[in-house]
């Protein structure tokens, strides 16, 4: 009997590691599916737009731009009948890749130059975030008046 429970505690033991290295070996091959189709997704993610990347640096230009893009953002405010004056300030945050950079503006014209200026820098590509906007003219709205206006740009940082 001594023997018989001998054996049948050790075969016991046994039977507890095997289980426990079963029970470990799927909880580890759960993970690994688990990891293996989070790298699949990224991976279809990554060819969806690694073919879009000439539009994707458009959208957020280089910090290298920074005076191109004030270029564009006056000769707009010439196509739409008025004029402007910009100039930024020292970018705001800096993570790594991205440079959030404020813009002051300040344009001379009528309330249909301010219409079509802002709906210019709105169809623009770039990540425009307009914090705020002040219009004020002597003579009204209809008339020449001044515009101030505040606003965000994005950055890639280089």
């Amino acid at each position: 009997m001594a023997i018989a429970a001998g054996l049948i505690w050790f075969l016991n033991l046994e039977i507890s590691k095997e289980s426990k290295a079963l029970y470990d070996e799927s909880t580890v091959r759960q993970i690994v599916n688990g990891k293996r189709e989070k790298f699949t997704e990224l991976e279809k993610e990554f060819k969806a737009v690694k073919d879009d990347k000439i539009n994707m640096e458009a959208v957020v230009p280089s910090e290298a731009n920074i005076f191109e893009v004030m270029r564009l953002f006056e000769s707009l405010a010439k196509k739409s009948g008025g004029s402007a004056s910009v100039s930024f300030s020292d970018s705001l945050n800096k993570d790594g890749v991205f440079i959030e950079t404020p813009f002051h503006f300040t344009a001379s014209g009528n309330i249909d130059f301010f219409e079509d200026y802002l709906k210019a820098l709105e169809d623009l590509p770039y990540g425009i975030k307009f914090v705020s906007a002040n219009i004020a003219g002597s003579a009204g709205l209809y008339n020449n008046a001044e515009m101030k206006m505040e606003a965000t740009v994005m950055f890639r940082f280089e």
